[in-house]
């Protein structure tokens, strides 16, 4: 009996956990960080030889090749269920043919680097609460703000 005790009680204290609307218990996690480093619009990649673990969702944003897209990126954070930082390695023009949803808290940083993300047809990246948007360039899109959203130092052609 004192076995069970001791393991509920250490489980109790080295996790946390939050209960949802609907009761359910979730384990509480925070927001995960990734420098892309290609303009690719790669998934959230899953190795086919590792069937028994799925590597979209493992917190590591690289394909086959080490590259981290912005779709990879923001996928990968989708499926864990966490906001997102998203930085990048140098200047580049990321071609994307989608719109994407960013959880609330994320960040989508340009810092010093030159960061265009252009839309082939006219999309929206969309962005849930509480999230930064700072010094990219969006091309044939929009910005679909929520609540208590920051943007900062972005051009709109």
């Amino acid at each position: 009996m004192n076995r069970i005790l001791t393991v509920l009680l250490f489980f109790s204290l080295t996790s946390s956990f939050v209960i949802g609307q609907n009761n359910s218990i979730t384990k509480k996690t925070s927001a995960i960080a990734f420098t892309v480093n290609a303009p690719g619009t790669t998934g959230a990649w899953d190795d086919p030889e590792t069937v028994d673990f799925d590597e979209s969702m493992d917190g590591i944003c690289a394909d086959e090749n080490g590259n981290c897209t912005i779709t990879a990126a923001v996928g990968e954070a989708t499926n864990i269920g966490v906001p997102v930082t998203i930085t990048f390695s140098s200047s580049m023009t990321i071609g994307l043919e989608y719109g994407i949803l960013f959880l609330s808290g994320s960040k989508i940083l340009g810092e010093d680097h030159d960061v265009k993300i252009q839309f082939s047809t006219p999309e929206i990246f969309e962005f849930e609460d509480n999230n930064e948007v700072s010094n990219i360039t969006i091309e044939n899109g929009s910005l679909t703000l929520h609540n208590n959203n920051t943007v900062k130092g972005c051009t709109f052609i």
